[in-house]
């Protein structure tokens, strides 16, 4: 295997790529999602318009039944979000109550006692508790941009959708027959590569969701269905999307709870869970669909987090995929695709 010409034009394709992400921001943001929405959505658009006929109302179908799933529990996380932001103050007294009662326990310990202190562990976690709610500040606010940004997607979708036909026939008709079959193999692998791991992702989630839930209530956590919807939703951030998660439900019994018990339980049982997470359920349902370095996965994670913000981090994974499926279809990207490969 050498490296080509064409390996060098791709990268530097690769790099004016990066450019038009940074400077076209607000039209790539929306055009993507609504290149995953349209993809996602094909098959139930395809099987309903061949009852009602048109594509139009076939689409919206579609589109209405899944913003109708979504709102329920939307509302249900706003609605809760909204009462605890507004009526949880950080009580710095508490907290040092806590953390000193913690602190008087782990002195006692022969082997980390010599290790502890209070003032810098009270700080450390009122200051986690403090961006906590910060986060959670920002998601409200952020939400009419989000709205904005679904409503343009939405609408990017269904044009994608109903011309997709005539512009992919537009582009293949020119092309040479061995550039036609290597086209026509990435039009056929992206699609599947995007939504097998969708499918795993979103049994991942409700099975993550369900587990964090278990654990919340057994505990006795206040609003412990709505964490752990919450974790569920942030695995759709790779590697670090649950253990931010779990920063939530820890701060929020950290301010309400009258001992470190409950704190500490749940992030003992939230360990236990991650571990079942990530050695059985995730290899198990996602599988190799994307099959990426993981390193390359938090390169790209970080990037687009600076670029794109949330959105770029949730787009993170699908779009390597995307781009990976393209490298092993294009040979001459042979080394690239391997760079980005995950490892045995």
């Amino acid at each position: 295997m050498t490296i080509t010409r064409d390996t060098f034009y791709t990268m530097g394709i690769m790099i004016m790529t990066v450019i038009i992400m940074i400077y076209a921001q607000f039209i790539l943001v929306p055009l993507l999602l609504a290149g995953l929405f349209a993809i996602l959505l094909h098959p139930a658009v395809v099987r309903v318009q061949k009852l009602l006929k048109s594509y139009i109302v076939s689409f919206v179908a579609c589109i209405a039944s899944v913003l109708a799933l979504l709102s329920v529990p939307l509302f249900f996380l706003v609605g809760h979000l909204d009462s605890i932001v507004t009526n949880i103050d950080i009580d710095t007294d508490t907290i040092s109550t806590q953390v000193s009662s913690l602190s008087k326990r782990l002195s006692q310990n022969a082997l980390i006692g010599n290790y502890v202190n209070e003032d810098m562990l009270t700080q450390q976690i009122s200051g986690v508790v403090s961006g906590v709610q910060s986060v959670l500040q920002l998601m409200l606010v952020d939400g009419s941009s989000a709205l904005f940004t679904l409503f343009t997607a939405i609408l990017f979708a269904y044009f994608l959708g109903a011309y997709y036909q005539d512009l992919r026939d537009t582009i293949v008709r020119p092309l040479a027959k061995t550039t036609r079959e290597s086209f026509r193999a990435m039009a056929v692998g992206i699609p599947e590569v995007l939504r097998g791991y969708v499918k795993g992702l979103f049994y991942v989630m409700v099975i993550v969701a369900l587990m964090n839930g278990a654990l919340l209530l057994i505990v006795g956590l206040d609003y412990a269905i709505m964490w752990a919807v919450i974790i569920g939703v942030l695995t759709l951030i790779p590697y670090v999307g649950s253990a931010i998660g779990l920063l939530l439900p820890f701060s929020y019994s950290m301010l309400t709870s009258d001992s470190m018990e409950q704190p500490l339980f749940i992030v003992l049982g939230f360990l236990v869970i991650q571990q079942i997470e990530g050695n059985f359920i995730t290899p198990k349902i996602v599988g190799d669909q994307i099959n990426i370095n993981p390193f390359i996965i938090i390169i790209v994670m970080l990037s687009l987090a600076k670029i794109w913000g949330i959105v770029g981090v949730i787009l993170a994974l699908p779009l390597m995929g995307v781009i990976k499926v393209i490298l092993d279809k294009y040979f001459d990207a042979e080394v690239l695709s391997e760079i980005i490969a995950a490892k045995d």
